[in-house]
């Protein structure tokens, strides 16, 4: 946790605290240098590095950021215009200079709040989640982040989880070698049953459902299933099928929030660039018709494929097949009845990219919501159909910085209340094994 210093009756962070000597360091150093360059007719590089302090100050503080452009633009000039007053090119060159100060720092101010922004939602919507949440080193099990709910669930503050390994949350050496071993097998877990131990020592029976955010962080939600435990066991008293129902709309809402925090945690995971691909050479009708069986999907759809069979990618197999499986399922839940899908694939010997294209026969998205939905917690809605399904919009986000992370992009063609076409473009080659550009 970041610690706070009081000055002058304000409170401030450390981080802030090295973050403002460094801009303001910066921008000292930046007016020497260019009064002694411009004095000495040193050349005009020197303006250059305004952007230094201009750039840092916008990412990590727009709004104050901005005003700072504005000072760097004004001194900057004021101090150019002294020494080389009357040469009018040379002055229309200063003038123009300032305002790209001004301008840069509008575009890393304006990038930065919506970067913040969409941070804002992530941890609202983690912070206001009634599953506990954790995540957690897998190598050493350091504890990196929890949130309320947890916190109130184990009596734990967010300072004394900081300086926790996730084994000391487990009741006994019996639980904690069961959680390293599954841990280390690398899978995926769901529901599974452990008894955890409060700040005052008690314990308290939880479900944990955990999997890899990265590769070497994993996230883990936690329910408490105390009350229930200590009840007398549902064996001896039957089930009722309305106590059955609920248990099933529990155990599916369960998932679903599960699957969302993952998804902000993926997003945040990814802005950051420390997500990696891992490259294989794998088979496309093998991945598809994999994803269309274990999604279920021709029991709500007719899918029909046009791709060669012996079509490859050399790309990373888990987060291709995470794409394709967003693109299908979107596909089968906007289509209108009879729902029809249609995947296919194009490209020719001298094009560096593989086309792999999506068609429904849905609603269709206007063209001015096209560029908005693969922005997080944005859902298409052409006005024409209920959205009921369960979205809180980041799977598209998700799968377009997946294919950007490859060298590719994605397209959409859309006629309303006819059909919507998702093109999946991806380089035939590694980004390192060829130039190419995908704007």
């Amino acid at each position: 946790m970041d610690r706070y210093i009081r000055l002058s009756g304000y409170s401030f962070s450390l981080t802030d605290l090295i973050r403002f000597t460094i801009i303001a360091s910066l921008s000292v150093l930046c007016v020497i240098i260019t009064t002694h360059s411009i004095s000495h007719n040193l050349g005009t590089l020197y303006a250059q590095l305004f952007y230094f302090p201009i750039i840092y100050a916008t990412y990590f503080y727009p709004r104050r950021g901005l005003y700072l452009a504005g000072i760097c633009a004004i001194v900057y000039q004021s101090f150019a215009y002294i020494y080389i007053f009357p040469d009018m090119g040379e002055l229309i060159s200063v003038t123009v200079q300032a305002l790209l100060f001004v301008c840069i720092g509008a575009l890393v101010a304006y990038a930065s709040q919506k970067l913040i922004a969409s941070e804002k939602r992530s941890r609202s919507i983690v912070e206001k989640s009634q599953l506990g949440i954790i995540v957690f080193d897998k190598n050493d099990y350091t504890i990196r982040l929890t949130n309320t709910h947890l916190e109130n669930m184990l009596g734990y503050s967010a300072d004394e989880f900081a300086g926790m390994k996730f084994p000391e949350l487990l009741y006994s050496p019996e639980e904690r070698q069961r959680f390293i071993e599954s841990v280390a097998s690398g899978e995926a877990i769901r529901n599974f049953e452990m008894v955890f131990m409060t700040r005052e020592k008690e314990p308290i029976w939880v479900n944990l459902s955990w999997s890899g955010i990265m590769e070497d962080l994993m996230s883990c939600t936690v329910v408490d299933i105390n009350t229930f435990r200590l009840r007398t066991p549902l064996q001896t008293i039957g089930i009722t099928e309305e106590t059955r129902f609920i248990m099933d709309r529990y155990a599916k809402s369960m998932d679903r929030e599960h699957k969302i925090i993952n998804q902000m945690l993926e997003l945040s995971v990814i802005d950051t660039g420390k997500k990696s691909l891992d490259y294989s050479v794998f088979s496309v009708p093998d991945l598809i018709k994999s994803i269309i069986e274990e999604g279920e999907y021709m029991k709500n759809a007719d899918i029909t494929l046009e791709i060669p069979p012996d079509l490859s990618f050399d790309a990373d197999k888990n987060k291709i097949s995470t794409v394709i499986d967003t693109m299908i399922s979107n596909a089968v839940k906007y289509s209108s009845p009879p729902c029809k899908v249609h995947i296919s694939y194009w490209s020719s010997s001298d094009d560096l990219m593989h086309h792999l294209s999506i068609r429904d026969n849905g609603i269709g998205i206007k063209d001015e919501q096209i560029d908005e939905i693969f922005e997080p917690f944005k859902i298409p809605d052409s006005g024409n159909k209920t959205l009921k399904f369960d979205k809180i919009g980041l799977s598209l986000a998700i799968a377009k910085k997946y294919i950007k992370m490859h060298g590719g992009y994605v397209t959409i063609d859309s006629i309303i209340n006819l059909e919507t076409t998702f093109g999946i473009h991806n380089p035939k080659k590694k980004p390192a094994e060829v130039e190419y550009n995908a704007t």
